[in-house]
């Protein structure tokens, strides 16, 4: 009978330190599910199962606004436009969400709103 093959060590994985990384923030964006999101260097919009999407400032975490009245679910959101000016002027932002039980696409701009 032949010897029995040697089974080899387990590799052995030494334990990593921490990480010295953190988030840079920790955003309690919607009530429930964020379903959708898009960022650059200035700003993050948020789509969620709540039907919103809401505008952030990623330096900051600071939430700007909001760009859409409730509805039923968010599926994609996207953004465009310019980088110069305050709030996101010249921005703006397409939405692929549900409704009164239809898909809609709506545009939407960056500007502040009126009185805000």
């Amino acid at each position: 009978m032949a010897a029995p093959v040697p089974v080899p060590p387990l590799a052995h994985n030494p334990p990593r330190p921490h990480a010295p990384y953190e988030p840079l923030h920790r955003i309690a964006a919607h009530d429930s599910s964020v379903t959708a999101l898009q960022f650059d260097g200035r700003f993050l919009v948020t789509g969620g199962n709540d039907g919103r999407v809401r505008l952030w400032e990623t330096e900051t975490g600071r939430y700007v606004r909001e760009l859409t009245e409730g509805g039923e679910c968010v599926w994609r959101v996207g953004f465009t436009g310019g980088k110069e000016g305050g709030a996101g002027v010249g921005r703006t932002c397409a939405i692929i969400r549900r409704k009164s039980g239809k898909t809609m696409v709506e545009v939407w701009s960056f500007r502040p709103e009126e009185g805000g």
